[in-house]
């Protein structure tokens, strides 16, 4: 009751953003790629009013994140997922548990000893959440009408703990989504020998565009026709990589960056595609750019 309270007063003091997606056509939904720095947030929300949030940015974005959550009128995340547990996927996992009403948590079966896990841990048990360890094959019911798929990861163990990010594929339609989490090019190669289709539309390019990731290998097997980079500001990592950007030039890509555009919302009506950008956390302006493309 006292979540119920304190979240329904966050809503009507952030409510000052409007927000009508809720009241739309029907059987839509809209992808938001959050601007939460070099970080990653991607925030899967119908028109009837469902959500999934696959990951949940660090510590230091935490706040912008749930405002913008909040600003939207959403009290609850019907399905939560972990892709893995490093801190800029989960450090700001536990105030999104603590904030909202969570109906399923998702992650796979790692453990990792850090603080940001623990207090992932933490929370959890605290809102007696309990945790649905996630495998390839794996389907996640949200709408009748989303297929929302867990393609990977293919190993209990990789070398580098990236690889073994949990990689959702999403069909709305004609319309397909790729998200890769940290997913790196061993991940990728596994991914190519998978028998299923992989044609994609949107890919949600691997570990922030760094060049460990997304392969012509992988691009020509999937050949999406937009890519979405989660990344932040002058990031001491210098990613997105030159040579990632290249490939996705080579390739034909449409590339939409967070750190140039802020958050991107990609919208789906199940036969054509909508983009929308907001840079908001570091500009007084909205930018909107929308393309139309009919499968």
């Amino acid at each position: 009751m006292r979540k119920l309270f304190i979240v329904s007063m966050l809503i009507l003091f952030y409510s000052s953003v409007f927000h009508d997606f809720a009241y739309s056509k029907r059987n839509e939904i809209q992808l938001h790629f959050l601007d939460v720095g070099q970080a990653d947030a991607i925030l899967l929300e119908t028109s009837t009013g469902k959500t999934m949030l696959i990951d949940a940015g660090d510590q230091h974005h935490e706040q912008q994140m749930m405002e913008y959550l909040l600003k939207l009128g959403i009290t609850k995340i019907d399905v939560l997922l972990a892709t893995h547990p490093h801190h800029d996927h989960i450090g700001g996992m536990d105030k999104i548990i603590e904030t909202f009403y969570v109906d399923k948590f998702y992650m796979t079966s790692i453990s990792y000893h850090t603080k940001h896990y623990e207090n992932l841990l933490t929370a959890l048990k605290s809102e007696q959440i309990p945790v649905k360890r996630i495998e390839r094959g794996m389907s996640i019911s949200l709408e009748h009408y989303l297929d929302i798929k867990v393609l990977g990861p293919f190993k209990k163990e990789y070398e580098d703990l990236n690889n073994q990010s949990v990689i959702i594929k999403i069909k709305h339609g004609k319309n397909r989504f790729l998200l890769m989490g940290d997913a790196g090019i061993e991940a990728e190669e596994d991914l190519i020998k998978h028998k299923g289709e992989l044609k994609t539309d949107v890919l949600k390019v691997g570990h922030h565009g760094a060049d460990t990731a997304t392969s012509d290998a992988f691009l020509e097997k999937i050949k999406p026709d937009y890519a979405v980079i989660s990344v932040g500001r002058k990031n001491r990592y210098d990613f997105p990589d030159k040579s990632v950007l290249k490939r996705l030039k080579d390739h034909n890509i449409a590339v939409y960056r967070t750190d140039q555009l802020g958050t991107i919302i990609v919208g789906s009506n199940g036969k054509s595609l909508s983009f929308i950008t907001k840079i908001s956390q570091h500009h007084d302006n909205e930018v909107n750019e929308k393309r139309k493309n009919n499968f």
